[in-house]
């Protein structure tokens, strides 16, 4: 009778102790390998717009045989002075939100959805260093994490044109229409939206001159950066 007592007890604590999340990488938009708990993943940052541009991400699967409330926490071990991070899933949250307050329901052997981060910095040679912590509401010690470091280079430089303080869009983060003032914008200016590793998404004609709409709805969410002549602004899609 002890004996099954014992391994009664001893299932139970396996089971209490069990895992239930697991990540994996993300490669040209599809799951990849397996990301092992407490693993570090290093991006070897862009550089655009006079800016460091990083991004990471993974896949969250709930690996238990029950449905969970996930909640993603964010942990900064060391920033770059002037850099800022955010990370999207479900929304995207920036700097001032550490906690995920839109919790994720993941249903049972299923991937919950892809996770991203950004992180932009100033065009200088560094590193940032964020934990990410995906654990069950109803238990904080049953959790999976990866540890992401944004690395820039020795030799960065600075390129011609730089973040402006003239050109504004609205709203930002944006979910459709992105509205763009800027006083040197001209009926049939060029506006073009370029991704975080500097490739050209969008190139159309303002229509109005000082403000003008374009439509954002097919960018998959995340960050972007938005170009009138040499002025660039970024915003971020949800």
């Amino acid at each position: 009778m002890k004996k099954v007592t014992v391994f009664v007890l001893c299932w139970m604590m396996v089971c209490a102790n069990a895992q239930s999340f697991k990540l994996y990488e993300v490669v040209d938009g599809a799951e990849g390998d397996e990301i092992q708990n407490g693993t570090t993943l290093i991006d070897t940052c862009e550089e655009y717009a006079s800016q460091i541009i990083g991004e990471l991400g993974a896949v969250v699967e709930n690996a238990s045989s029950e449905s969970k409330m996930v909640v993603c926490e964010r942990e900064i071990i060391h920033l770059e002075e002037g850099a800022m991070t955010e990370f999207c899933w479900n929304s995207c949250w920036g700097m001032e939100v550490f906690i995920d307050s839109m919790r994720m329901e993941a249903n049972a052997k299923t991937a919950v959805g892809e996770f991203a981060t950004h992180y932009t910095a100033p065009a200088v040679a560094g590193s940032s260093i964020v934990r990410y912590v995906f654990y069950d509401r109803e238990n904080r010690d049953d959790s999976v994490s990866v540890i992401f470091e944004y690395f820039a280079p020795e030799g960065t430089s600075v390129p011609a044109y730089t973040l402006s303080a003239s050109l504004s869009v609205f709203p930002n983060p944006t979910r459709e229409q992105l509205r763009i003032f800027n006083y040197e914008l001209r009926e049939g200016s060029t506006i073009e939206i370029y991704d975080v590793v500097g490739r050209k998404l969008l190139s159309v004609e303002s229509l109005k001159s000082t403000e003008t709409t374009i439509d954002v709805r097919h960018l998959a969410k995340g960050m972007y950066f938005l170009k009138v002549g040499n002025q660039v602004v970024r915003f971020v899609k949800e």
